[in-house]
């Protein structure tokens, strides 16, 4: 019986469906049989929306007759920038990418709640984005919140407090890493975090000042200061990645990431009284 769920969003670049399975076994670790096997961890996926247009375009500027230089990091500026641009494009499109992303969360949100033994529509939700699954999963919160975008054009017949959990609002808490909210928000007049679901929702930030992608959030604004608890440096990645900026792909695999995540799950399990079976 799955008591908490936890959800990795991954970022931007080529991402595979199993992204998440190296981080699925750390925190199994960290926390210990006797919990994990009352954690439903569910990954969202919403890669496949897009990659395959991208290898497309890769595969057309990768020739001989094109003569392009420094291709590692063209291929990874292509797949991670295109991923940007093309989620926030067109958002009030039914069936643009944003869109369907959108879309994606709902139909993982509603998997969760109708298939797995033990979740209810009050069961705490955890979320670990990376890098621009922040920003896609600010953008689904914000959305819901607001009654815009899908639940706009694709709106449920549910139970209220089922539409409430489809809306995370048995979120309490995140722990975004690499996180690259400021690239889209940063040249707007007024800069505004989503709405805290209830009173005991906590975020914390994990960047390392050597990822370019990677951002603190409280200096963002006023609201944002407030929203988040405490954006935390660290030192992401080994020795040849942790002082450049490929750090960016390696928080999920650093120990001042999954220790004090593993003790945040734990915590919030016991403040629900959940207790070995």
């Amino acid at each position: 019986m799955k008591k908490i769920v936890i959800l990795p969003v991954h970022g931007m670049g080529i991402t595979e469906m199993n992204y998440a399975e190296e981080l699925r076994a750390n925190l199994s670790k960290k926390l210990g049989p006797t919990l994990w096997q009352q954690v439903a961890f569910q990954p969202i996926f919403y890669q496949d929306l897009i990659q395959n247009n991208q290898y497309a375009v890769w595969n057309a500027m990768d020739s001989s007759a094109n003569g392009i230089e420094w291709k590692r990091l063209r291929q990874f500026m292509l797949f991670s920038f295109s991923d940007a641009a093309t989620l926030e494009h067109q958002s009030g499109e039914p069936s643009s990418a944003y869109v369907k992303a959108q879309e994606r969360i709902r139909e993982v949100m509603l998997n969760i709640l109708t298939t797995i033994p033990g979740v209810t529509s009050s069961t705490p939700l955890v979320l670990l984005p990376h890098s621009l699954g922040a920003q896609v999963l600010s953008n689904y919160i914000w959305d819901s919140s607001r009654g815009k975008g899908i639940w706009t054009h694709k709106p449920l017949t549910l139970p209220q407090d089922e539409i409430d959990f489809l809306k995370f609002k048995t979120l309490h808490h995140i722990a975004s890493a690499g996180c690259n909210i400021p690239l889209f928000v940063a040249g707007l007049p007024t800069i505004r975090p989503i709405d805290e679901p209830h009173p005991k929702f906590t975020w914390d930030n994990y960047y390392d000042p050597d990822d370019a992608l990677g951002w603190p959030l409280k200096p963002l604004s006023p609201e944002y200061a407030a929203r988040v608890r405490k954006d935390i440096r660290m030192n992401s990645g080994g020795f040849f990645t942790s002082w450049t900026p490929f750090s960016h792909t390696s928080y999920w695999k650093d120990k001042d990431f999954l220790t004090p995540v593993a003790k945040m799950i734990s915590s919030i399990m016991k403040q629900h009284e959940i207790s070995p079976p």
